[in-house]
Formats: structure tokens, sequence, C-alpha cells
């Protein structure tokens, strides 16, 4: 006769709930098919339009392959040192519950407010362009940057050789608060310990703007004259600003900057400006995407710290750069889109190994 054994029926009805909850989560996960990117930049002037035009080249590839829609929500401040508007957009996208936020900081403090934002309302929150950690009571899910202080390095040494490693410097600083200013200045003094006879003459800040780096090198002009032999911009505007000053001043020397931009890369080519550094700008947009994408599919990103290559911008690398920027300003995919998407860059760019990255 059969016996009704309590405890295995129990442990069965307790295996089929388990069972059933995993399918029906996972039923629930696949469910979602709307999902939207609140993406703050801080312009949307190139090269900011070519990050954006690749991030929105990337999302359509990517909701036509798993069958979604992904959506980005671009904003970004009048000013790029606009604090206040950098808050409200973050608050928008928090009214909106946006599925990710991915940011990039204006200074260090508002940042880890920005951070304590998303973590209070269950936000996931990506940083491109910085390696600044997150704040108690905040997270950050990945980081998307350059090697900034190995950048500093390379235009530093640029500028040194270009000057027969001797003369004084100008060094235009963005905002000292920013972390990857911070370590591109370190990495431009980097440079100059190697070479004994060229020293720092002026170190200043132009705000990243070519309006404040005009009015900022003829002040230097006027105090210092012929006695700079070289300058340094953070950023290609405030390089291009102390061009335009030195030019009126009839002074001709070496400057380099940082960004790689459709204006700096025609200026490189052009023979007003000497090198340059490329952000990788059309990359960082699509690989953006893919690792909102991880994160938004609950994927733990592996390696969370993901760091671009660092290039410098001369003549011939700047004719090939200035297509990519043009390509992908006009919305079409530059010759290197394949190799620019994060898992192809990690494998054949950064030649990262099988289990140091998630799939």
């Amino acid at each position: 006769m059969f016996k009704f054994n309590v405890r295995k029926m129990l442990m069965i009805l307790l295996c089929l709930m388990l069972l059933f909850g995993v399918v029906f989560s996972g039923f629930a996960a696949t469910d979602k098919t709307d999902y939207t990117i609140g993406l703050y930049c801080h312009h949307i002037v190139p090269p900011w339009l070519v990050l954006q035009n690749a991030a929105r080249m990337r999302a359509e590839e990517i909701s036509k392959e798993f069958g979604v829609n992904i959506k980005l929500d671009i904003q970004y401040p009048s000013l790029v040192t606009d604090i206040s508007r950098q808050m409200k957009i973050i608050d928008d996208y928090i009214a909106k519950k946006v599925d990710m936020i991915v940011a990039i900081p204006i200074t260090t403090s508002s940042f880890d407010v920005v951070c304590k934002k998303a973590y209070t309302a269950g936000i996931p929150l990506g940083a491109f362009i910085t390696e600044q950690e997150a704040p108690e009571n905040g997270n950050i899910e990945w980081w998307l940057y350059n090697d900034d202080r190995n950048g500093g390095y390379m235009v530093g040494k640029a500028l040194a050789e270009k000057m027969g490693g001797k003369g004084n410097i100008v060094l235009l600083q963005g905002v000292y608060e920013c972390i990857w200013n911070k370590n591109r200045a370190v990495g431009v003094y980097d440079a100059l310990k190697e070479y004994p006879e060229m020293r720092m003459l002026v170190d200043d800040t132009a705000n990243w703007t070519r309006i404040d780096a005009i009015p900022l090198m003829e002040d230097i002009i006027t105090r210092y004259g012929k006695k700079i032999g070289g300058v340094v911009g953070l950023n290609d505007e405030m390089a291009i600003g102390a061009r335009i000053a030195l030019d009126s001043a009839e002074i001709d020397i070496p400057i380099v900057g940082w960004d790689g931009t459709e204006f700096s890369t025609k200026a490189i080519l052009e023979g007003s400006l000497d090198y340059s550094i490329d952000m990788h700008w059309a990359a960082m947009g699509s690989q953006i995407v893919d690792l909102a994408w991880q994160t938004m599919r609950g994927i733990s990103v592996k390696p969370k710290r993901n760091i671009l290559k660092t290039s410098l911008i001369d003549k011939p690398y700047a004719k090939k750069l200035l297509q990519e920027i043009l390509d992908t300003k006009n919305m079409k995919k530059p010759v290197d889109w394949e190799l620019m998407k994060l898992n192809n860059y990690r494998k054949e760019v950064l030649k990262l190994k099988p289990g140091e990255y998630t799939e």
C-alpha cells in the first residue's frame, strides 16, 4: 500500500518552485525589450558628436542583433563647467527611470554627488574619461578612459624633441580638480624630467576653452615674449587658442594639444599644430554602449577598468584619423568599425586573453 511521505513531497514541491522561479525569472528578463541609456556629455560639437554618433550606430546594431530597442538620451550643459546644469540632467535621468546612466565628471566633488544620486535611485552608473573612484554610498559599475599620464608623457616628449631638448614651456591646464587633467599634467612633467635644459615657464588654467586660452596666452606673451619656446594645451581647444594668440604676436613656436578633434587633425596636417593625442572618440562611443548593454543584462563587467590605447597624432596619423572623424560625424561606420567594438578591441588591440574579460 502506498505511503504518503510528507517530507519527500515537500522537497519535490520546493524543487518545482525553485525550478519554475528560475524559468519565470528568465522569461521576465527576456521580456524586456525597451532600454534607455542616459548619456551625459560635455558638448554636442565634435569631437563629442563623433562619440555620440558612434554610440547611436552601436545601439542600433545591438538592438537589431538582440531584438530590443536601445534608446540613447544624450544631454549636455551649455558650458562645460556648469555643475548645476549637470545635476539637473542627472535628476532628469532619475525621474525618467532610465536603465543606466553613463557620465563624465566636471569636477571630482560634483561627480561624487552624481554617484550618490544614481546609487540612491538604484540606477547603475558607468563613468568615462575618468578613473575617479566611487565615494561612500555610491557605486560605479565600470570605467572607460584613456591612459592620461602616459598620453601626457607622450605629448611632453614629442614637444621636447621638437624643441631640440631645451627651452621654456607654457602648460595650459583645463580644470585643476579633474582627475584626468591632473594625470595629463603629471605625464608632461614626467617627460620634462628627461630634459635638464627644459623649464616650465608658466603653468596656468584656461578652463578647457579656446575663449579663455586666447587672453591668457596674450598675457603670457606680454610678460615673456620670445622667451616662450613651446606650448602644451591639455586639450586641443586651449592649444588652438594659444596658436591664435601667438600668430597675432607673430611668434612661431611648436604647440601640442590633446583630443584628436576634426579641427586639430586639420591643424596638424596644415602645420599650425604639431602633435595631439587621439582619445579614440568613435571607439569610446561604441564601447560605452557595449559596456552598458552588459550591465543592463545583469552581466558583471570584467575588467571594471577599460583603458583605451594611447596614440600620438602626427601628420600621417592625422590623415587617417580625419577620415574616421568625418565618416562617424556623418553616421557612416569608419573603416576600423569592427575593431572598435569592445571585445574585438580587447582581443586585438589590448591583447587580453580569454578569461580576462566578459564576453
